[in-house]
């Protein structure tokens, strides 16, 4: 596979492990509303989840089987976050294999740079010969070639000479 199909695929995992998590964290919201009054107000964490979590006195069987699935969407959200540690190493790693200097560009890190070379592919600065053989060439007769264009005028710059010319 070449370095652009590599760098989007693992572009395209890091962002739906990061989907994941956010996915997560809006079931633990969602979820510890459910059991708090007001729920948490601030960005969620695991260890702020775990916290609230703990804080959860659970007397009967009813409020026990609503604290287990939020320990266990607390246990998804670490393993996404290990899960998305280890796909940035990969990117990263990746990216510095590509010999890329994106990453120089300020604000463009080795995720971006993914992204930016998974979609457009490996761009070089074309060579000069390259670079002329697309310019466009000339249709037609030219004064060059011997002949002459039907515009150019035999009698020198005389408007009254083009006049004639074209309307004898």
């Amino acid at each position: 596979m070449t370095m652009p199909r590599v760098l989007r695929l693992l572009a395209k995992r890091h962002r739906d492990l990061g989907r994941q998590k956010n996915k997560t964290a809006c079931r633990i919201h969602a979820l510890l509303l459910d059991l708090t009054h007001g729920g948490v107000s601030a960005q969620i964490t695991v260890s702020r989840a775990n916290a609230v979590l703990d804080t959860i006195d659970a007397p009967d069987a009813i409020s026990r089987d609503r604290v287990e699935p939020g320990r266990e969407l607390v246990a998804d959200m670490t393993r996404h976050e290990s899960l998305m540690k280890a796909s940035k190493q990969r990117i990263k790693s990746a990216v510095a294999a590509s010999g890329t200097t994106l990453t120089e560009i300020y604000g463009c890190g080795p995720i971006c740079a993914a992204m930016i070379i998974g979609h457009t592919g490996n761009i070089e600065r074309p060579v000069l010969a390259d670079l002329h053989a697309t310019l466009p060439q000339p249709v037609g007769r030219t004064i060059k070639e011997g002949r002459e264009s039907p515009d150019h005028d035999r009698r020198g710059t005389d408007p009254a000479g083009l006049a004639t010319r074209r309307y004898p």
